[in-house]
């Protein structure tokens, strides 16, 4: 999740334990014979769903030469086509292709320098199917992986989601614990960390290669500290 949207997580927790607070102090005043606070820790986790927008393609080019300047200038003819070929499915923007690895090396019995570099490439799932078609024409382009992801408005929102259904489900919990009639109330929250899980599919084939995109979740695991009073006798 962006900071932003964390910070904003955090915002909304803090106002729901200023809330708590409050509502421990008036219902002590209206029972003033309480015995004592009861404190309850729940751990709970909560998910939500959605279908991923984005496909995340990993790619790797070549070029080779008699020399290192050779094998790069080899390279670079390789990518400009490969950058061209990508311009119009990413609206221009080529910051959606990360470099990940870059290597210029000799082979042990070998007369040739080659120099290759690896990508990530993320594009929209719509797309996934032209884009991987029009790689695989390329020479010296190699698709290595694909994989479906959320885009960070889905990530962001999906735990948001998530955080908010595993605090309701903690406070069932707690509910259950301190038994009918009684009121907890939420006094700290901890977010243990989030899990996501994508189960897309690839289907290669260089005539109509498929990406299914299934469902993705994020799971958010939260232990959230109550307090309940026991033994209330109302003021009269």
């Amino acid at each position: 999740m962006a900071r932003t949207d964390r910070l904003l997580l955090i915002v909304a927790i803090a106002a729901v334990l200023s809330l708590a607070a409050v509502q421990i102090v008036g219902e002590l005043a209206y029972y003033p014979h309480a015995s004592h606070l009861t404190n309850i820790t729940i751990t709970a986790t909560g998910s939500a769903y959605a279908t991923p927008d984005n496909t995340m393609v990993y790619i790797y080019a070549n070029g080779t030469g008699t020399t290192t300047a050779l094998a790069t200038s080899n390279l670079s003819n390789t990518l400009g086509i490969l950058n061209s070929t990508l311009f119009s499915y990413l609206s221009g923007n080529l910051s959606n292709i990360q470099t990940t690895s870059y290597q210029l090396y000799k082979a042990h019995n070998s007369s040739l320098y080659t120099a290759t570099e690896s990508f990530s490439v993320t594009i929209p799932i719509s797309q996934a199917g032209p884009v991987l078609t029009s790689l695989a024409s390329i020479p010296n382009v190699y698709i290595t992986n694909v994989n479906v992801r959320l885009s960070k408005q889905q990530a962001s929102s999906l735990m948001g989601q998530a955080l908010s259904s595993a605090i309701s489900n903690a406070t069932s919990q707690a509910q259950q614990v301190a038994g009918q009639g009684a009121r907890p109330m939420l006094v700290s929250v901890n977010v243990n960390g989030a899990y996501y899980n994508s189960p897309g599919i690839y289907t290669p084939s260089s005539a109509n290669p498929q990406i299914y995109g299934g469902i993705s979740s994020v799971t958010e695991s939260v232990t959230v500290k109550y307090s309940y009073l026991n033994a209330l006798v109302p003021n009269k």
